[in-house]
């Protein structure tokens, strides 16, 4: 243990202690701070030559470098062109189709009408509205109106 964290402990159990006396503290300091003052002090690090690099290394260390930064970019990146990429797929606005017509490929943000009702595309399908999840009825019929004439 070293002598910083001997005090530090001993600090603590003198907080939490009902027993300990400030002599009893005092005396036990002293002789963690005799211990350390009588200690070798530690050596110096040793001086280290500064290292010599040839340029072959350096472009070692440099397309090292290159090849993470370029790895790390990629990770961070790759999400959002695969946001990107699902963005551009998806169809710039809605397309009234009219009539549905039975048998013909209708696809995302297409609309038509059925029966009287205005449905909306959400997946690619060739299905009637309201026979399949695909459409989503956006205006039902409404009731049948009187004639005009008098």
């Amino acid at each position: 243990m070293s002598n910083e964290s001997e005090l530090r402990a001993l600090d603590v159990e003198f907080t939490n202690s009902a027993t300990m006396t400030v002599k009893g503290f005092e005396a036990r300091r002293a002789a963690i701070l005799a211990r350390a003052a009588a200690a070798p002090p530690a050596p110096p690090a040793p001086a280290r030559a500064p290292a010599t690099m040839t340029n072959a290394q350096w472009e070692a260390i440099a397309d090292d470098l290159v090849k993470a930064v370029t790895g790390y970019i990629a990770r961070a990146v790759a999400p959002l062109q695969a946001r990107i990429k699902e963005l551009e797929g998806r169809p710039a606005g809605m397309s009234y189709r009219g009539v549905y017509r039975d048998g013909e490929a209708y696809h995302i943000a297409d609309w038509c009408t059925h029966n009287g009702s205005l449905w909306y595309c959400h997946a690619p399908t060739k299905e009637t509205p309201g026979q399949s999840q695909a459409w989503q009825l956006a205006v039902k019929r409404g009731a049948n109106g009187r004639d005009a004439r008098p």
